[in-house]
């Protein structure tokens, strides 16, 4: 449970708080933590216990924020 707060707060770190953005932040969060990109999925598999858990998190909040970075400044989102 605190790895999916850790990662949804990440995944919005420099986001403008609107509720649109945390819409956005909170899907994006979960698509890449259910998709895991590289190296989200080695993390959970070669960390041990809750750190692989916690570092997998993290690793899709990084694609999300960054994916939401971009729509925000770029797309006009």
């Amino acid at each position: 449970m605190i790895d999916e707060i850790a990662g949804l707060q990440w995944s919005l770190f420099l986001i403008p708080p609107t509720a649109v953005h945390v819409a956005l932040g909170f899907a994006l969060f979960r698509l890449f933590d259910i998709w895991k990109p590289f190296p989200a999925r080695l993390f959970q598999d070669r960390l041990p216990g809750g750190l692989g858990v916690v570092a997998d998190d993290l690793a899709a909040a990084f694609y999300a924020n960054a994916v939401l970075q971009l729509l925000v400044h770029m797309g006009g989102v």
